[in-house]
């Protein structure tokens, strides 16, 4: 249990009562003048009570108020006689700088940061404070369910309004003479001691404490409307950052797409390179060259069929006098 910052009670005793709401309440002293502290409040049975605010900060010097409720009972619960229900109430000091920051922030903004805070590693280095629950039947403040009846005159809601009934001599009644049934004045308004029956329910405030109930509805419902405007500021916070991961999304796909397109366009040239070439002859332009060539072509086509190449002889002259007969 940390030294700097008290809790009180120890145990939450319930006075349980038919049809009523058990309320008790956590009070927290920040003995520190120069440290914060953040709380959060557990509780092994979510389902059954309701605590408001179950996160907060307690500033050097002040007090923090934690309300406990246990809804209607229709009847009684099955551990009255022995109630294992518990709570933790989890203290953390703040940082200067930590602090600062959460006080400048507005309410909502507050209760999320909060929140996040306790959803991290830090929560290792809290403080718990154990906290026991009683249960005690209140027979007194038991109140039983109305059943469905005949509606009387005593009753807040008339089934029909009463209208006016003319008195003797014709004349109507005037608008401040009271309501007469055969001479006997019939009451405007529910007496104090009538038990309303039908099926309108009366709350029954215990005396003196009228006030203090009217008070701990004002701080339930700010501390439901702190909590709807935190939620919503979460919900906005988690819509914007989808909104961001989708184009994160998009902007990567794109990429991606890119990338493939590069990757096709590579692998075509590769392609391209591996296949065989076939390149075009050189053109000749020196004239010696080209009959050397020719020579060499020659002698081979020579080669290949057995030839062998001699000079060529001169061919044999006739005599002058067959040519001058031939004349």
């Amino acid at each position: 249990m940390s030294t700097e910052v008290a809790w009180e009670p120890a145990t939450l005793s319930f006075q349980i009562a038919l049809n009523k709401v058990a309320v008790q309440q956590l009070h927290a002293s920040n003995n520190s003048a120069t440290t914060a502290f953040t709380f959060k409040v557990k509780t092994t049975n979510p389902k059954r009570y309701s605590v408001r605010p179950n996160v907060g900060v307690m500033w050097p010097g002040e007090t923090a108020q934690v309300t406990v409720q246990l809804p209607v009972q229709r009847e009684l619960p099955p551990d009255m006689a022995k109630c294992k229900d518990k709570f933790q109430v989890l203290t953390l000091p703040l940082g200067g700088e930590h602090a600062n920051e959460l006080l400048a922030l507005p309410s909502d903004e507050r209760r999320v940061a909060l929140t996040e805070l306790w959803a991290s590693d830090a929560v290792k280095d809290a403080t718990v404070d154990k906290i026991r629950c009683t249960f005690s039947h209140d027979a007194t403040r038991s109140d039983p369910i109305p059943e469905e009846g005949p509606v009387t005159p005593y009753s807040p809601e008339p089934a029909a309004p009463l209208a006016a009934t003319p008195a003797p001599g014709g004349t109507r009644r005037a608008a401040d003479e009271p309501l007469t049934v055969e001479g006997t004045p019939v009451p405007a308004t529910t007496p104090s001691n009538a038990t309303p029956t039908g099926n309108v329910e009366m709350p029954i405030v215990p005396a003196g404490a009228s006030d203090e109930l009217q008070r701990l509805l004002v701080r339930e419902r700010e501390a439901y409307a702190e909590e709807r405007r935190a939620i919503f500021a979460q919900m906005e916070r988690m819509s914007a950052m989808l909104n961001e991961q989708q184009m994160s999304t998009r902007a990567m796909q794109a990429r991606l797409d890119a990338m493939q397109a590069n990757h096709r366009a590579l692998q075509g040239e590769l392609e391209k390179h591996r296949a065989p070439t076939v390149t075009a002859p050189r053109s000749v332009n020196n004239p010696l060259l080209l009959v050397a060539l020719g020579a060499m072509a020659a002698l081979g086509i020579a080669a290949g069929f057995g030839l062998r190449v001699t000079p060529e002889a001169p061919a044999p002259s006739l005599p002058q006098s067959m040519i001058r007969e031939e004349l």
